[in-house]
């Protein structure tokens, strides 16, 4: 310390050199809403168009699995087998190499491929699944082909925004693409004597390139080109040569025009037709960099659109930032007044500002390890520092008030500061390294909840190090220099309520201590009733994992019956939309069927279909809530629109929330269990407990094919023709990609048996051919082929490998359906099983990985303090006040009315570490006493008179940077500043009663009083 004082102005120069690279990590460091989560998975998607759900699930979806089941590091596989298109969502293991990994899996995919029937068209493997949507923009007209007329300027905009340093990419939903269509007309082929395939290999000859080498001459290598079409009319105008030598070009035997594709989304608001464009930023961007270059683009695009489309934008993260940051900055100002005024009260006035100077350079010196942590700005890590603001005053108060208690002594500024730093300096490493190991074990987290609140204590654990840093150093420099410069001035005045301090200290001391201590067993057990009364309110605290988000928009995720067509849905949805806007408290409306929203708003459906859609509400928050205006609307939307399945939802404050109850049952037989399922749905509709069920199994009409072989055979076809015909009068088949250099569309060749909603077998002809006529004869597919309705499932789902159906259950607040899951499963038949989880499951699994954290806490906290004290017992003693602080976190939340949630019980674990320190102080200075006084109730009554003000402080302090959170903080924080602030009250009113009597007790048992 005295080498440290010798040279305190190179000690200025590194204080200064911290505070500049502190800013600096600010201005770089990337600022968000929420923390980025990191869960590792991966989708792989095959389409093979006109392939019913079980020829998906035999041809694609089981080679995939079986393939991809061997691989290490896949924790779990689940499949959707559709109509044509199949969808597997692969989580991977958090330990595993990912790039390995997935480097694995495209190998596995690639191997399995090769097996794949040659009519599959794409198999897409996407890694990157955790999109972060910066901004949604919202490009409307009054009716959707003036969209469709302006694709090429929505296109030109998308690139505009991609071309922004910082985003990733542009989701566009709501525009179709389009195909260049070439339709076969069976009269024009009959006519000029062309089959199909010969129309199908000029086109592939055509658009194919052909390399033809290269020439030299003169002393120059020239390569050799084929003179292609230019453009449209030439290739319309390509020959094809018939049986009789004749040409005949392409547009005299098929239709060809470039197409509008059916579209995947169709978005409405407002009473007009929507394309939405969503920007994805890179990782790690600092979103708010993002906002001005976003907000010049959607400027610029009114250029490029015609005047009857508008441009705005529906949803911004940045703006959601802003509001984040300036309520947190609201709240971190409010707590720094707060410990100020505390301070400026209790302490003399420079010394209040010199403890309250360390609360700004903590935090920015505390800044400095985050970026090497893997922690960014947003509200989880702000909160972080706001809780420490309370905590990190606390050191600088201990040595401040000891250093000053020195120079009353009559010691010199150099002794004074020495010893009086040496004093306290074990008590405050100890103090500081009980803050860390009660909240570093936080960290150790697992799942998205670890990923989702890391931020916090490791925020705090670096501006808590960064102040006791400064209270060894900074403070100590400044007091000496202070009182070098002092000492030939008047005696500078006390804090403003130091008479208040001093008269409660001396009532502590003189009257409180000695009746806790002539009376210990009255005073222990009295202690001990209180906080087991307390404690017992933990049965009266409801359970919220996390809380529904302060936000004003409300999502109804809606599925229709399988098979609804898509422009149906948005009638549907819009139908909903017109519902809410009779309501006084809607202030607007948007519905996405189809796809659904864009990744926004914590809303998404898993398997999209023509039958799918969001509807989105923003409501006036002026006049409700938004969980009541779900509580007061959810029932009546549902009767209004019975053939509706819906679910209202708002952004919940933390990862999304599963359901109260999540149940999978599981069996080969799919006829066996469609039944089973059927029944299951029905039980739990009928029950009273539940609120709402969903499923993933729906059935919709199919149209079964059944071909007479015998005829087939007898007529000369094979199995192979007959199909392919019927699959280009379908769906058609992909030719390749027209591309005439400036355009390049995918070409789609079909069949024209003028049935568009269907399958005209009359209308379909094939050519049979016989040795005892030499004209072929004509035979129409309605001979040997015949169509039927069946009703089969709309997906086949795997959860790896094996068939399921799953069920997510809304139980009413107290609905308790274990009977009828215990029924289902006392009555399924062999080779099924159901199993359950769900948010249940959730948090008792939470809860139980909390509870090891909470001992490993203990542990550390124990080790530690035997360390200190050189004994076994007197930790027991320091930890028993953890018990007190958890009743008093009890008590606020039963008082306050806040529920028990994720970050509440990391607030009560995070109490551990805290309010041991003013046990420490005490019994410190009560054995520092012992030494000094023949009279072992004096040194009891003298360590309370010297330690009651910094433990009053430090108290009031912590409870002031918190309170403000409690008052007009986000719902997310405020079981934590409630469980942290009620907990240090009520523990330290019930440390300074209960443990003079105790230690007094252990001391007797060890028989040394």
């Amino acid at each position: 310390m005295q080498t440290l004082l010798k040279y305190r102005k190179i000690l200025w120069i590194l204080i200064l050199l911290l505070v500049s690279v502190g800013i600096f990590t600010y201005i770089q460091l990337p600022k968000r809403d929420i923390p980025e989560i990191n869960q590792p998975l991966a989708s792989i998607q095959v389409i093979y168009p006109g392939a019913a759900p079980e020829s998906m699930e035999k041809a694609i979806t089981t080679p995939l699995e079986e393939e991809l089941l061997t691989i290490d590091g896949i924790d779990e596989i689940q499949s959707a087998s559709l109509n044509g298109f199949v969808n597997l969502t692969l989580v991977l293991l958090d330990d595993v190499d990912t790039n390995q990994l997935y480097q694995n899996i495209n190998q596995s995919v690639s191997a399995v491929r090769t097996s794949f029937p040659d009519d599959v068209r794409a198999v897409n493997i996407n890694t990157d699944l955790i999109q972060s949507n910066v901004e949604t923009f919202h490009i409307a007209a009054d009716n959707y082909d003036t969209l469709l007329n302006n694709r090429e300027a929505i296109h030109q905009f998308a690139d505009n925004l991609t071309a922004i340093p910082g985003v990733k990419s542009t989701d566009i939903r709501g525009l179709p693409g389009e195909t260049l269509s070439v339709q076969m007309e069976p009269d024009a082929l009959a006519r000029y004597q062309l089959q199909p395939n010969q129309v199908i290999e000029t086109i592939s000859r055509t658009i194919a390139p052909i390399p033809l080498g290269t020439d030299q001459g003169d002393d120059t290598i020239r390569t050799l080109t084929l003179s292609s079409y230019q453009d449209l009319d030439d290739f319309k105008a390509t020959l094809i040569t018939n049986t009789n030598g004749e040409n005949v070009t392409l547009e005299d035997v098929a239709s060809i025009e470039v197409i509008t594709d059916a579209p995947s989304s169709l978005i409405h608001e407002d009473g007009q037709s929507v394309v939405s464009v969503t920007v994805q930023a890179d990782d790690g961007i600092n979103i708010l960099n993002l906002d001005t270059p976003l907000k010049e683009a959607q400027a610029e695009a009114d250029t490029l659109f015609s005047d009857d489309v508008t441009i705005s934008s529906y949803f911004s993260q940045s703006t959601i930032i802003d509001e984040v940051y300036s309520s947190l900055l609201e709240s971190l100002i409010i707590s720094f007044i707060a410990v100020l005024v505390i301070m400026v009260l209790g302490l003399p006035i420079t010394s209040a500002i010199l403890v309250a100077l360390a609360i700004p350079l903590s935090i920015i010196i505390g800044l400095i390890p985050l970026p090497y942590s893997g922690v960014d700005l947003n509200q989880i890590s702000v909160i972080g520092m706001i809780v420490a603001i309370g905590i990190l005053v606390d050191d600088a108060i201990v040595v401040n008030d000891n250093i000053e208690r020195r120079f009353l002594l009559g010691d010199s500024p150099l002794e004074g500061v020495i010893n009086g730093v040496k004093e306290v300096r074990v008590s405050i490493i100890t103090s500081t390294l009980l803050i860390v190991f009660s909240f570093i074990p936080l960290t150790f987290l697992s799942g998205s909840n670890g990923d989702f609140i890391r931020g916090l204590p490791l925020a705090l654990v670096f501006t808590v190090l960064a102040s006791t840093l400064l209270a060894l150093s900074f403070m100590p420099a400044f007091r000496y220099q202070e009182q070098k410069l002092r000492t030939k001035k008047k005696q500078r005045r006390s804090g403003l309520l130091n008479p208040v301090f001093q008269k409660l200290s001396n009532v502590y001391a003189d009257h409180i201590v000695p009746f806790s201590l002539r009376r210990p067993l009255i005073t222990i057990i009295s202690g001990l009733v209180i906080m087991v009364g307390f404690l017992s309110l933990i049965l009266l605290v409801p359970i919220e994992f996390f809380p529904a988000a302060e936000r004003e928009e409300v999502t109804i995720t809606a599925t229709l019956p399988a098979g609804t067509p898509i422009e149906e849905t948005q009638e549907t949805l819009i139908a909903i939309e017109d519902y809410f806007k009779q309501t006084d408290v809607v202030k607007e409306t948007a519905s996405y069927a189809g796809e659904g929203l864009p990744g926004i708003f914590g809303a998404s459906i898993p398997n999209s279909g023509s039958n799918t859609g969001h509807v989105v509400v923003r409501i006036d928050q002026d006049k409700t809530k938004v969980l009541d205006f779900i509580t007061t609307y959810e029932g009546d939307v549902r009767d209004q629109f019975p053939e509706v399945t819906m679910q209202l939802e708002t952004i919940v404050s933390g990862p999304p929330a599963s359901a109260d109850v999540s149940l999978t049952l599981k069996g080969e037989d799919l006829s066996e269990l469609l039944n089973i399922s059927e029944d299951i749905n029905e039980k739990l509709k009928a029950s009273d407990d539940v609120s709402f069920v969903s499923s993933n199994s729906q059935t919709k009409p199919f149209t079964e094919v059944t071909i007479d072989e015998e005829a087939m055979f007898a007529y000369g076809f094979t199995e192979t023709q007959v199909t392919g015909l019927m699959q280009l009068a379908s769906i058609g088949a992909p030719l390749g990609t027209f591309d005439d250099g400036n355009t390049r569309l995918p070409i789609n060749l079909s069949y024209n048996d003028n049935d568009p909603n269907g399958l005209a077998l009359d209308n379909l002809e094939l050519a049979s051919f016989s040795s005892d006529s030499p004209m072929p004869m004509i035979v129409s597919l309605d001979q040997f082929v015949e169509k039927t309705t069946i009703e089969q499932v709309n997906a086949i789902n795997h959860l790896n490998g094996d068939r399921f159906i799953s069920f997510d259950i809304f139980t009413t607040e107290d609905g308790d359906i274990s009977s009828i899951i215990e029924d289902v499963r006392s009555d399924l038949p062999a080779g099924f099983s159901l199993s359950e989880s769900g948010e249940q499951d959730t948090q008792t699994e939470f809860f139980l990985e909390v509870g090891k954290l909470f001992l490993v806490v203990l542990f550390l906290i124990y080790t530690t303090l035997a360390i200190q004290f050189n004994s076994l017992t007197t930790p027991i003693l320091i930890s028993f006040t953890i018990l007190l602080a958890l009743s008093g976190a009890v008590v606020g939340l039963f008082i306050s009315g806040e529920p028990l949630s994720f970050l509440g019980v990391l607030g009560i674990v995070a109490l551990s570490g805290v309010i041991v320190r003013n046990a420490i102080l005490l019994i410190e200075f009560i054995e520092q006493n012992r030494d000094n006084y023949n009279s072992l109730t004096d040194a009891f009554i003298e360590a309370g008179r010297l330690r009651l003000k910094p433990i009053l402080l430090t108290t009031l302090t912590s409870m002031a940077a918190l309170i403000p959170i409690i008052i007009t903080g986000d719902v997310l924080f405020k079981p934590l500043a409630v469980a942290i602030v009620y907990g240090i009250f009520f523990a330290t009113l019930l440390t300074l009663f209960l443990i003079p009597p105790l230690y007094l007790a252990l001391l007797k048992l060890r028989k040394e009083a």
